[in-house]
């Protein structure tokens, strides 16, 4: 049986641009229909508040955000998208703190929007509060069941507690729903070696590394780099 050795530590991450703002944006429309609904004022301060590309625009973000949240005509809808798109800024500013405050009013306005507790719960992940993120993730996958990176976060906090056959349901979902994940690849090989099925380890982490050729320096079977 091979022997899998996972060199890098827990992968913790989340990419605002592309799962965060960009999806808060689209719930308000594209950039175009933006342009139609809104005064030209307001518009510049939705996209300043929800597209947020790199550290630099943080600061305008939440300023932004914030402008936004002090008018009273928003509905309960947009107005909680604007709370999520805050709690994002303050996030990447390193405020898990405030982040989650703005989540928890996103969450109270608009507590259908399975994207507000994924968020919370990745703040609440990166404090190491556990059990508040799985709860937290737990409701996203409730409220929209295809939502593959809530499944993906339940998979990665049973593996950490040592769950494996949990932690590859998980991950089976994760990927059935986004076959191009390469984490939950890597990480259901990780549990599939811990339950010593060095076969389906091995098969799951050629996968991973085919999605994302980086990942091969950190994985070792037989005592050889994968690559």
């Amino acid at each position: 049986m091979p022997m899998v050795i996972i060199k890098a530590g827990w992968v913790v991450k989340r990419s605002y641009v592309m799962l965060s703002f960009i999806g808060a944006a689209s719930l308000f429309g594209t950039p175009s229909s933006l342009a139609e609904t809104y005064p030209p004022d307001v518009q510049a301060k939705l996209e300043a508040c929800l597209h947020v590309r790199d550290a630099s625009q943080i600061a305008s973000a939440i300023s932004a955000c914030t402008e936004l949240l002090n008018q009273a005509s928003w509905d309960a809808d947009n107005r909680a998208r604007i709370y999520m798109s805050r709690g994002n800024a303050f996030d990447g500013s390193g405020n898990a703190t405030k982040a989650i405050a703005d989540y928890d009013q996103a969450i109270a306005l608009s507590p259908h929007v399975a994207l507000f507790y994924y968020n919370r719960g990745f703040c609440y992940l990166r404090l190491k509060d556990e059990v508040r993120a799985k709860a937290d993730f737990e409701q996203a996958v409730a409220v929209d069941p295809n939502f593959s990176y809530g499944h993906y976060y339940l998979g990665f906090l049973a593996l950490h507690r040592k769950d494996f056959n949990d932690a590859i349901a998980h991950f089976d979902r994760a990927i059935a729903l986004n076959p191009k994940m390469a984490l939950a690849y890597l990480y259901r090989g990780t549990a599939y070696g811990k339950l010593g099925n060095g076969d389906k380890a091995v098969a799951d982490l050629k996968d991973a590394i085919k999605i994302d050729p980086s990942l091969a320096k950190s994985i070792q079977v037989d005592g050889k780099l994968m690559n």
